[in-house]
C-alpha cells in the first residue's frame, strides 16, 4: 500500500462541499494534491465565464463596493478586516476570511444596519439545496472571525432577464 503524503491544507469551501458529497474525497483534497484527470472541456469553460459574467453583473449593483482580490490569503483576510472596520466601506466584493485553517471567501458583503448581509452569487436560476451548505460553510468561518452576519441571501439569474437588459432586471 502507497503512502499518503501529508499536505494538510486548508479547508476551503471546494473542500468542505466535496467531503459532504465523499468524506474519503475530501479527507484526499485535505492531505493530499488530487489532481483533475483532465483540462476542462469547452463547456466547463464557458460555464465558469458565464459565472465571471454573472459576479461582475452583480457587483455593479452595489457601485460602492470595495474589491478585496489579494490571491495571498494572509493578506486578503487583512484587508477583509480592515474594509470591515471602515464604516465608508458598504459592500466588500471577495471578502476573504481565514481561521482555524479554514479559509472562504463571501461574493458580497454588504454593510446593515446590526451586521453584515452575506450574499452568495450564483449562475443559476434555480436554487439547489447544494447553495444552502455553500452559504453556511462561508458564515461560519466568518463569524467564526467575529463577523455578525444579519442575513443570508442567494443572488440567482431572474428567469426573465435577457442579454441586453439593464443588470438590475438579472
Amino acid at each position: 500500500m502507497g503512502k499518503v503524503s501529508k499536505v494538510t491544507r486548508n479547508v476551503t469551501k471546494n473542500i468542505f462541499l466535496n467531503t459532504l458529497a465523499c468524506h474519503t474525497l475530501g479527507w484526499l483534497m485535505r492531505v493530499k494534491e488530487v489532481k483533475r484527470p483532465s483540462p476542462p472541456t469547452l463547456g466547463e469553460i464557458f460555464r465558469m465565464e458565464q459565472g465571471r459574467d454573472i459576479e461582475t453583473r452583480a457587483r455593479s449593483l452595489y457601485p460602492d463596493g470595495l474589491a478585496v482580490e489579494d490571491t495571498n490569503l494572509n493578506l486578503a483576510h487583512k484587508k477583509t478586516l480592515s474594509a470591515i472596520k471602515n464604516h465608508k466601506v458598504s459592500a466588500i466584493f471577495g471578502a476573504t476570511f481565514l481561521v482555524d485553517s479554514f479559509v472562504t471567501k463571501a461574493d458580497i458583503l454588504q454593510r446593515v444596519r446590526g451586521g453584515w448581509s452575506l450574499n452568495e452569487v450564483k449562475s443559476s436560476v434555480v436554487d439547489k439545496p447544494e447553495f444552502i451548505d455553500d452559504m453556511a460553510y462561508t458564515a461560519m468561518v466568518a463569524e467564526k472571525c467575529g463577523l455578525k452576519i444579519s442575513g443570508l441571501s442567494l443572488i440567482l439569474v431572474s428567469k426573465d432577464f435577457r442579454l441586453g437588459m439593464e443588470n438590475s432586471s438579472l
